[in-house]
């Protein structure tokens, strides 16, 4: 997820090979706030007779 923080917590150099342990970390205040989802609205293709749905997702900035 973006905005996600990391605390590394170990590296290992093998040659041409780099580990890197990480550890997901709490950041002191959010970054991000979760999306509601709204609903659902058809989107067409290229066929008229042919409808999808598609999320329609509102955000609250």
């Amino acid at each position: 997820m973006a905005a996600t923080q990391f605390k590394v917590m170990g590296s290992l150099d093998q040659g041409s090979l780099h580990i890197i342990q990480l550890e997901e970390t709490t950041p002191p205040f959010p970054l991000l706030q979760p999306v509601p989802i709204v609903g659902l609205l058809p989107i067409q293709l290229n066929s008229p007779d042919t409808v999808l749905p598609i999320l329609n997702i509102t955000l609250n900035l």
